[in-house]
This record gives structure tokens, sequence and C-alpha cells, in this order.
């Protein structure tokens, strides 16, 4: 595997699956899939759900057929340069409603995720006051996906 690493790095996670698979058995290289209905009912208004995907996944029409089939109202948004304001607006709405927001591709736009940290903040924070204004409906779920990113890791120490 270190020469191949060498000569063609392209080949070393199929080397290193295989290899896993010969001496530990298949069991650690399958992939299950996710059960979304299950993964969701299971999640709460205050946590975000965050989905590291692989390339050419998009939960998109799932997410969506799901939310359909429980009649609940879902919005979805591609992260991208000035979507702050779009994005606060959003959040703020649905949380008090109860809808359903994706924010897709968070990748492609790790300079907003700080930003973004801050509105989750404002808007998961609770009141003191107990103001009515500020509560985060029960139905409320926030959803991002991203592909995993070489930058990320370094951006976030």
């Amino acid at each position: 595997m270190i020469v191949l690493r060498c000569l063609r790095p392209d080949r070393v996670i199929q080397s290193i699956k295989k290899y896993i698979e010969e001496n530990l058995g298949s069991a650690f290289t399958k992939v299950t899939p996710t059960n979304l209905a299950v993964m969701m009912d299971n999640s709460v208004n205050k946590d975000p759900v965050i989905f590291v995907l692989s390339p050419g996944v998009d939960p998109t029409s799932s997410l969506k057929k799901m939310c359909e089939d429980k009649g609940i109202i879902f919005e979805t948004m591609s992260m991208g340069k000035g979507q702050g304001a779009k994005i606060e607006g959003m959040l703020s709405e649905a949380a008090q409603v109860g809808k359903w927001v994706f924010l897709a591709n968070c990748h492609l736009s790790i300079f907003l995720l700080p930003e973004l940290e801050k509105i989750m903040d404002t808007l998961f924070k609770e009141d003191s006051k107990k103001d009515a204004t500020n509560k985060v409906h029960s139905n409320f779920r926030l959803i991002l996906s991203a592909e995993n990113h070489p930058d990320f890791s370094i951006s976030m120490l």
C-alpha cells in the first residue's frame, strides 16, 4: 500500500478497503443506508442535522418527499455569497412557524459558517424574559449538508 500510495494515490482507498475486507471481514466496509425518517424523528428543534455527503449524493429530494408525506413546510437554499441576510430571515420565520429549512452546500461557503453560527446562537438562545417572540417552534428543523472540504478543518482551528 505504501508503494501504491507513491505510484497511484487514487487507488489507495480501494486497496485499504480490500485489505480490511480480507483480514477483518466485510462488516467493517459495508455501507448501510441511512434511514432518513428515523433520523429526523429522533432530531430536536434546537439541534441542527448535518449531512456530510459523499460526492454525487444529494438528500434534497428525499427530504422534500418526506416533508410532503408528513405535511411539513420545507424550504431549501443553496449556500453562497450574499446569502447571510436571506438565511437569517428564512430561519427566523421557520423557527416561529415550524418549517424545516435545508441549507445545502455548506462546503462552498465556509466563510459564511461563522455568520450562520451567530444566527443560530441568536435564534436558539434561551430568553430569560420568556418572550414569546423568541420561542423556537417544536416542529422546526435546521438541516445542513456539506461535502468533505480539505480546508474545513484548517478554517475551524
